[in-house]
């Protein structure tokens, strides 16, 4: 055996140890700095691109700062990043926000801090060790399954003192239209003279349009007067307008020449280096300027590097290293990207990204003149100069390592090191940019005021014009980053040679890394940056925040700790025959609690057999210089997503929607359920590989072949929903994956004067989702980044089958109903989605490269191509419905759909006449869609020129009068051009996802590097000062679980001071509304020329629906049960705190909430309560906390839950205080507990009738003594304006006592049944008015003049406008702008869940039902009602109640009366009974009219329910009946729901 000294001759560097690599028995690639660096190209990583077999690296994104995205033998996780781990100089990098491999090609603004090394200056740089399977990864463990990218940074050597400079100086070309298919404005000048001939660029609408270009400038010329003229600023005339137009048509702006520059860009570095026996020193610093490539796109980079190390003995040495980076970039003013899965489109607001803008903007546009967008003036030059983001970025580490070796053969180390980075993110919105000046558009026109939805409109004063909430000023938005990060590691190394045979190694340390980190929000309103940057606000900016619940402030924390025990054992015999094993047993507080969940084993076992060792070997040489086999066997793992953890509950504070700022309130909110088996997500990996060499390794061959089985991968679970949650993150999924990589390294020419030596890499990777419990959404299967499948990679992209065009030029597609249309196509189906067709992965299958160096002298030339095959790219999304004159079109256009017969020869889309698209809206679904067909796919295969560079070395003998050691010219190319990409992309990069926001691709540039270096300096370095900074680690730890078990964010947990906050929460925020309403018999259908959705459409046909918008039967089934889950979490914390008397109220409303979300369950979801309960399916009734991931809930019989309802219901009622809240109508009140319980004992029908009784017991603790005094006054609501929001907003008013309970829900029905264009296809429309608040009745007849109407409510009605809806004003549309900027909204709506007039006609039924001993009581009732609802002066009577309804025909569909037949479980006695059921009917349905509680009365008296279609002629036809014993009466659950096992409700 050698000596140790002559047998390290090459080590492999795994971060922790440095290995011989005989011994080492993993898979990995050593790379040199020198042979990665990309001149030109500051972020190293990018250099990696084919470098190393098994390693793809795809720019989704090229601006400075994003990091690419970099895989590992491919994808390891579903949700996770599958980033690999990036550890530099042993200390991990943690990157300051965590941004997922998919989120890196967003274009959002966090994208540009996602690279954890951005901060590292290249030239630092000695070395890459990639470690790639689990055998080279294992000692990092649960980090480490994506794969390892070790960075070793240069240091000084004994003997050796240098100064070195290299300066690069870069230009990057000007993107051209030739790459593009973009239309020129003489072709799109044609496409828009077709749209004005379509009726699109009309005068009256463009001219007021919030996006207008060329026609709508014009137009507003044309209709502006300039007073020092006294003429319109144009024209209206043929000549001026054609001229107008030509000099448009003749144009030809290049947008890229206006915002793009070639400007030089400039990298600086120097650094020194020396170092002696006793001391090695290493310093650096360098400069980056980057004036940008396009406008807003400055970069300044500056780093500085210390390493120093110390031989404090001959056995104690110290290494301190200290890195610290400043980066200021600017960048386009972003926002972020938002994905509409209802229409199928992918947008960003406000978005002025150039590379974007230039192919997405008509090149008719002049640069400098002003257009219209947000209804606001346009330039993009302008834009970018008054609409930009600031960053800030510092980055420092400070890092430590002593060596102590006791013995020879014993090592002990201890690292630590701290980790920081801060980033300020600063976008200023300045006066007069677009952004800004649309909060002010449109207050001097009212057309485009009324339109403009940025500006605010008072709900407290509905009579009063929209305002503007910015009158003077911009907006500043500041976001700022932070992360500190601890590191500490000890560790011990004992290497051995016993009798020069056998070679051992042991190695085992601790390791202990806490990361925090924080991310805050400020906005800054009202900001004049022309004035001194003084803020102008104004409250009404304050009201509409508190209204719509938005925050202009924010704090995130997030807090990550772990620990670890690591051991490594290596053996060899001879250096022959090596094996190898590592465990390590490590802990973090992102999992649960329980020891088998949060502390994860892993480990590896491997082997190698270095066969040249071998004596028969000499006789294979000098044909085969040299072979190594080695195999291996390991599990590794990876805490998987970042913002997954939910082992424990996640209770966050919130702010509950309320329109009005007089009842806001601070609340809890249950956001995850616990899921107590959440756990790390895992890999099994075996690899087998093979190393050797020929022809004295003048060739040179690697190999691998690996396969992965992953599991326990966390995704996205569908469960039955009944602990709150429908889709919950958990360790639910596993993937399988296996590839093979090989690289060849040939030295062709070797000479003295002449050397040719050629690299080929080549990796083939696979992969297949095997298990996945949750079907992805249509969206997230068809669009861009593709998702994951059972039976398909982990990014599969899938396409919707295009079916041809329509008579029209209209795309058909296939829809998930088998049907082809060109409306109906529902982007968020879940469950039917096998009739999307498979494209193939968005990640490349095969990638690797081809390299050539040719050296003659010193002259050095490196040809360097990249490939990448086998995924499959989205084309751009470019078609649409409806375009503006901004837009730009591509060449496709010119072969689009234009007349007749035309679908028989062309694929590409017609441009619509305005006219269709009006008359039907739903045709934007098929525009959509088509954008994501099976005709919008190209393969994502490409051959790169990825560089090509000439240096020249001078001589030392030309250089030594310098006092250079050396000298080197270098020229690179760099991503020059496409050997080989699809035909299909049309100049659209395969690897650059253009999502705008910040993204832009990697430019092609050319580098011109200066380098050289100074020697014998040793007579300056006596003038050199440093200061070498040492910091002591003292990290005492009592226990590693007290170091876990803190909260890995800013959650809250409850305790006895805030449980009553959660139960803010305990109400659902899904109304039944919609459901009911739509289901019951108060809707009609008309046409589809009229505005609907498909959730209208599933209801009103009493169809199983997989909608999940706002008020879906999932949103209500998620809505109530995550209601129930927060009264668990509420009464079980009472429980723990022994149920002090100070909590009886809040114990009392959390039984009152939970019966009451239940109950809302089984009236939807259930039949109706009848003598046959005991067989009928109920509903889970949950008392306990949903602590597991998925758990099966059986659906038990209606009786049960009723009985349940009834004790939780008994036993809240009396603990109940109406003093608990500042808000006491949005809560569960005495007297709203008892109007629950009176309408519960109503539907909970008892033989005996004994339920009645108790419904007239607590209705009178709700009413009073004197009910007239508690119903609502609706003579005052009714003389209120018809066509303002004050009587909506009077209605569901807390100061009025009509109203017992308020709740705030989700909500778009205040839209439907409002005056807006949204529900007209399905509606309350003039036919059924008849039976409602059109209908007559025994207190008089209904009239169409207001004031002689009997009703004090008139309905709303416009014949012309709206002509399908007929609407009582009481449900009012609020809308809550999510995003304040964007003008992103959500619907909301108030609704009176109890009101003391419905408490007062259940009492009144419940009177009737108990017999004739008590009609007089009902009746009584019924008069107090009619007072208050009607205009009526007669009382009624039981006999004219009788002479009324015994008077009337039996409603007949074609002939519509208010009386139909009624086929209750319980008995009618006689016709004076049934008469009275019928009054007390008409009343409540005339009361609740829109509110949902028709369905349910339709359910208890089996009322039959007759579908009528009714013409846009008036003709009605009948389509379908809900008979008594119908099924469908019982609404179904969601599909998701019955997906994971609960039984669904039978059907005929």
């Amino acid at each position: 055996m050698k000596p140790d000294a002559e047998v390290l001759q090459e080590v492999v560097v795994t971060g922790m140890q440095k290995m011989d690599k005989r011994l080492f028995t993993g898979a990995s690639s050593k790379l040199s700095a020198d042979n990665v660096k990309l001149d030109g190209l500051a972020d190293i990583s990018r250099g990696l691109e084919g470098r190393a077999a098994g390693v793809s690296v795809q720019n989704v994104s090229g601006t400075f700062g994003t990091a690419p995205k970099i895989r590992v033998r491919g994808a390891t996780s579903i949700y996770g990043s599958s980033k690999p781990l990036w550890v530099v100089d042993g200390v991990i990098m943690e990157d300051a926000v965590e941004v997922s491999a998919d989120q890196l090609s967003s274009g959002d603004a966090e994208t540009l801090i996602s690279s954890a090394i951005a901060g590292l200056n290249a030239d630092d740089i000695e070395s890459f060790q990639i470690l790639k399977d689990g055998s080279a990864t294992s000692i990092y463990g649960a980090r480490a399954m994506a794969g390892v990218i070790v960075v070793t940074t240069k240091k000084g050597r004994a003997g050796v003192s240098k100064i070195s400079y290299t300066g690069e100086f870069t230009t990057r070309l000007i993107p051209s239209y030739n790459d593009f298919n973009i239309m020129n404005s003489q072709e799109q000048m044609g496409i828009y003279k077709e749209m004005k001939e379509k009726g699109w660029l009309n005068f009256a609408e463009t001219a007021r349009s919030a996006e207008s270009g060329v026609y709508g400038k014009m137009y507003q010329l044309m209709n502006t007067y300039d007073p020092a003229t006294g003429q319109f600023m144009m024209a209206n005339t043929e000549d001026v307008i054609n001229r107008y137009l030509r000099a448009a048509e003749m144009r030809n702006t290049d947008w890229f020449s206006e915002l793009f520059s070639n400007a030089v860009s400039q990298n600086h570095s120097v650094s020194i280096s020396t170092g002696t026996e006793k001391s090695s020193f290493y310093a650096s610093m360098s400069v980056m300027h980057d004036p940008g490539w396009y406008k807003q796109s400055s970069v300044d980079r500056y780093t500085a590097n210390l390493n120093t190390t110390y031989n404090i003995l001959k056995n104690l040495s110290i290494n301190l290293i200290s890195n610290a980076s400043y980066r200021k970039q600017k960048a386009p003013g972003t926002l972020g990207q938002d994905i509409d899965a209802v229409s199928g489109q992918v947008k960003r607001d406000f978005d002025i990204n150039p590379y974007s803008y230039a192919l997405n903007t008509s090149r008719t546009l002049d640069p400098n003149e002003f257009y219209t967008s947000n209804y606001s003036p346009f330039n993009i030059l302008h834009e970018l100069e008054n609409n930009y983001m600031d960053l800030n970025i510092a980055d420092v580490k400070f890092q430590g390592e002593l060596k102590w070796k006791v013995i020879p053969e014993l090592e002990l180390s201890a690292l630590g090191a701290v980790k920081y980075q801060g980033t300020s993110q600063e976008h200023s919105i300045k006066d007069d940019s677009n952004q800004a000046q649309a909060y002010r558009a449109g207050l001097d026109d009212k057309t485009i005021m009324d339109k403009n939805p940025f500006l605010y409109k008072n709900p407290d004063d509905p009579y009063a014009l929209p305002v503007t909430v910015l009158p003077e000023g911009g907006i500043y938005q500041r976001r700022d980053y932070k992360m500190l990060g601890y590191d500490f590691r000890a560790t011990a190394s004992w290497n051995h040679v016993f009798k020069d045979t056998h070679i051992t190694n042991l190695f085992a340390g601790t390791e202990i890394n806490s990361t925090d980190r924080s991310r805050s929000y400020f906005q800054g309103w009202g900001m004049q940056y022309g004035m001194g940057e003084i803020p102008y606000y104004v409250y009404d900016f304050f009201k509409k925040g508190i209204e719509e619940g938005t925050d202009y402030y924010s704090l995130n924390l997030t807090r990550s700790r772990s620990v670890a025990f690591f051991a490594n054992a290596t053996y060899s015999y001879k250096g022959k025959y090596t094996l190898n094993g590592t465990i390590r047993y490590e802990g973090t507080n992102r999992m649960g609690r329980s020891r088998s969940s949060r502390w994860m084993p892993t480990w590896n076992v491997s082997g190698a057999w270095n066969a040249h060792e071998e004596k028969f070997f000499e006789s294979l040489k000098p044909a085969l210089s040299h072979f190594t086999l080695k195999a291996s066997y390991s599990l590794t793992a990876d805490r998987g997503p970042a913002d997954v953890t939910n082992s424990q509950a996640i209770i966050t504070s919130y702010s509950p929607y309320r329109p009005f700022t007089t009842i806001q309130e601070l609340g809890l909110h249950l956001k995850d359920l616990e899921n107590s088996e959440l756990t790390y997500e895992k890999k099994h990996e075996f690899n087998v590989g093979a190393d050797m060499g020929f022809l004295d390794n003048r060739i040179n061959f690697a190999i691998d072949w690996y396969k992965r089985n992953n599991y326990d991968l966390i995704g996205i679970v569908n469960t039955q929903g009944v602990g709150g949650q429908i889709l919950k993150y958990a360790n639910i999924a596993s993937m399988e994956s296996k590839g093979i990589e090989f690289s060849i390294s040939t030295k062709n020419i070797q000479n003295k004067t002449f050397k040719w030596n050629t690299d080929l890499i080549f990796s083939h990777a696979k992969n297949e989702v095997t298990e996945l419990r949750q079907n992805a959404r249509v969206m997230d299967l068809v669009s861009g980044t593709g998702f994951a499948k059972q039976g398909y990679p982990v990014r599969g992209l899938f396409s919707i089958p295009f079916e041809g065009l329509d008579k029209n030029g209209v795309p058909l597609v296939l829809n998930e109903k088998g049907e082809v249309s060109s409306t109906q196509i529902n982007f968020q189906e879940r469950q039917a989605t096998d009739f999307l067709k498979y494209e193939g992965p968005t990640d490349p299958t095969i990638t690797g490269s081809l390299g050539n160096v040719f050296t003659y002298k010193g002259f050095r030339l490196n040809v360097f191509v990249t490939y990448s095959f086998g995924n499959v790219i989205r084309l751009n999304p470019v078609f649409k419905a409806q375009y503006s004159d901004l837009s730009s079109m591509t060449r496709e256009f010119k072969n689009r759909w234009t007349l007749s017969g035309e679908e028989n020869i062309t694929k590409v889309p017609a441009i619509l006449n305005k006219r269709d698209y009006e008359s039907n809206k739903d045709i934007r679904y098929g525009y959509n869609a088509y954008n994501y067909s099976t005709e919008r796919i190209a393969k994502g295969d490409f051959i790169r020129m990825k560089e090509i560079s000439l240096s020249y070395d001078f001589p030392r003998t030309w250089i030594s009068n310098l006092k250079l050691s050396d000298l080197s010219l270098k020229l690179q190319a760099t991503n020059l051009f496409l050997i080989y990409a699809d035909k299909k992309l049309n100049g659209q990069d395969p690897e650059f996802f253009n999502s705008g926001g910040v993204a832009a691709p990697v430019g092609r540039q050319f580098t011109l590097t200066l380098s050289f270096g100074l020697l014998k300096m040793k007579e300056m370095m006596k003038y050199i000062l440093f200061i070498s900074i040492v910091t002591a680690f003292s990290i005492g730890l009592t226990s590693c679980s007290h170091f876990l078990d803190e909260l890995p964010d800013n959650r809250t947990e409850l305790n006895s001071g805030n449980v009553s906050k959660i139960l803010v929460s305990a109400y659902p925020t899904t109304a039944i509304c919609e459901i009911a309403e739509v289901s019951s018999d108060n809707v009609d259908a008309y046409p589809n020329n009229f505005t609907s959705d498909r959730l209208l459409e599933d209801l009103y046909k009493w169809e199983s629906t997989s909608e999940q918008d706002q008020d879906s039967p999932a949103a209500l089934w998620e809505s109530c049960y995550i209601s129930i889950a927060a009264c668990n979490q509420a009464l079980a914390m009472i429980e723990k705190a022994g149920e002090p008397a100070s909590l009886s109220a809040a114990k009392g409303e959390a039984l009152v909430c939970r019966a009451y979300a239940h109950f809302l369950l089984a009236n939807i979801f259930c039949k109706a309560y009848s003598t046959t309960a005991k067989m009928d399916l109920g509903i889970p009734y949950v008392k306990d906390i949903e602590t597991t991931v998925s758990p099966s809930y059986e659906r038990g019989n209606l009786e049960d839950v009723y009985k349940n309802i009834e004790s939780d219901l008994l036993a809240g009622m009396e603990l109940i205080s109406d003093n608990m809240y500042s808000v006491p109508k949005y809560h569960f009140t005495k007297k709203a507990a008892y109007a629950f319980a009176a309408r519960f004992y109503l539907y909970y029908v008892q033989s005996d009738k004994s339920n009645y009784d108790k419904v007239i017991e607590y209705a009178g603790k709700a009413l009073g003594s004197n009910p007239a005094n508690s119903v609502r006054d609706w003579a005052s609501l009714g003389a209120l304006d018809l066509d303002k929001d004050i009587m909506p907003n009077t209605y569901v008013s807390a100061d009025i006592n009509a109203n017992l309970l308020l709740v705030s829900a989700d909500s778009y029905w205040g839209g439907r049944v409002d005056p807006y264009s949204s529900g007209q296809r399905y509606a309350h429309g003039p036919l059924v008015a008849i039976e409602t608040c059109r209908s007559d009745g025994p207190w008089g007849k209904y009239s169409e003049s207001k004031e002689a109407n009997i009703y004090y409510m008139f309905p709303w009605s416009n014949s012309s406008a709206l002509p399908t809806k007929v609407m009582l004003r009481k449900v009012g549309l609020y809308q809550e702008v999510v995003d304040v900027v964007a003008g992103t909204v959500r619907g909301h709506m108030i609704n009176a869940a109890f009101t003391t007039d419905e408490t007062l006609l259940c009492r009144a039924e419940a009177y009737v039902m108990k017999g004739e001993g008590f009609y007089s009581q009902a009746v009584s009732d019924l008069n107090v009602w009619q007072t208050a609802y009607t205009k009526a002066t007669s009382p009624l009577t039981v006999n004219a109640i009788n002479d009324y309804y015994g008077g009337l025909a039996y409603y007949k569909p074609l002939e519509p009366t208010v009386k139909k037949e009624l086929h209750p479980d319980f008995p009618i006695v006689d016709q004076t009974q049934e008469n009275l059921i019928h009054c007390v009917l008409h009343a409540r349905r005339l009361l609740t009219l829109h509110e949902g509680l028709r369905w349910f009365d339709v359910k208890r008296y089996g009322i039959v329910v007759n579908r009528r279609f009714i013409s846009n002629s008036g003709r009605v036809s009948l389509t379908d009946e809900l008979k008594t014993d119908d099924l469908r009466r019982a609404i179904q659950i969601p599909s998701d729901v019955i997906s994971a096992g609960m039984k669904p409700n039978p059907r005929n």
